[in-house]
């Protein structure tokens, strides 16, 4: 391989905890038929690279939440295989790691980032195939994480939560995204979001209290929370399948639930944590 190239690193032993991470032995996360659903969605991903509109303004609240700089030590838990975070991250951080459970959707994610990095911006990537309970990394090996609509999936969210912390620096930042408690969703929305649940897998939703104490016994402080995908996210899904041209209204809707951050009412709950000093010194490092 040359030393230009991403790589895909299955056991990831070159980060120091070195252990088998095929799917199949994974745990904490759900295997077989639902690992057979990523595969299947990830090999439907074209090998040239593009970003949703989505993708655009999750981007930005990654980037922007966690600081990220050119000298940001960067990871993305459970990225899949749309290479956002890859692209991003590449042009933003200086370096950069995403990890899933999937060997298909790291092979793909590669793939799709080298449709369009250069060979010097590849040369910072990294694709790992790991569980998020066991992350193959040292200590203290990131500044900023970022974990989208992921947590949700682990059986034992508080394990991977304290991974997280065990390998984010002193001072680094976690971004995470979750569905938010169905108390704070629209009645109307409960069935259909019950079925979601169980296509995609998850195991719980959550309350921003729940998260925050999962986050603060895990060794992190909760520094912002706020909230998204408010019912104007439907209206901006349908135009989207509606009407071709729809651009315009598209972004509109998501200015409008931009601004309803505050209101609890939204399907994602947004958190942000950081390392505590405390953490650190306890540990002796």
């Amino acid at each position: 391989m040359k030393p230009n190239e991403c790589r895909t690193t299955p056991h990831a032993s070159r980060y120091g905890r070195g252990s088998d991470s095929h799917p199949g032995n994974s745990q904490n996360i759900k295997t077989g038929r639902e690992f057979a659903t990523y595969d299947q969605e990830y090999a439907r991903y074209g090998n040239t690279y593009s970003i949703e509109k989505w993708e655009s303004v999750f981007w930005r609240r990654i980037r922007d939440l966690l600081h990220l700089t050119p000298s940001s030590r960067y990871l993305d838990i459970g990225a899949g295989a749309s290479a956002y975070t890859v692209v991003g991250g590449a042009e933003t951080a200086g370096k950069v790691v995403v990890s899933n459970v999937s060997r298909i959707g790291m092979g793909k994610a590669r793939q799709r980032a080298e449709s369009v990095l250069r060979p010097s911006a590849l040369s910072k990537c990294d694709f790992v195939v790991c569980d998020a309970t066991a992350l193959p990394f040292k200590d203290c090996s990131f500044d900023a994480i970022s974990m989208i609509a992921v947590l949700e999936h682990i059986e034992q969210d508080g394990v991977a939560l304290h991974e997280i912390a065990r390998i984010l620096s002193q001072g680094g930042r976690i971004y995470l995204v979750v569905p938010n408690a169905c108390r704070n969703i629209q009645p109307a929305l409960w069935f259909p979001y019950a079925i979601h649940d169980m296509i995609v897998g998850h195991f719980r939703h959550y309350r921003l209290s729940l998260l925050a104490k999962k986050v603060s016994q895990a060794g992190l402080l909760l520094e912002k929370a706020f909230y998204s995908a408010h019912m104007f996210k439907i209206l901006q899904f349908v135009a989207a399948k509606v009407w071709k041209s729809s651009e315009k209204l598209w972004w509109i809707l998501e200015e409008l639930d931009g601004r309803m951050t505050g209101v609890p009412f939204g399907l994602q709950l947004h958190l942000v944590a950081a390392q505590r000093r405390e953490a650190r010194d306890r540990s002796g490092r």
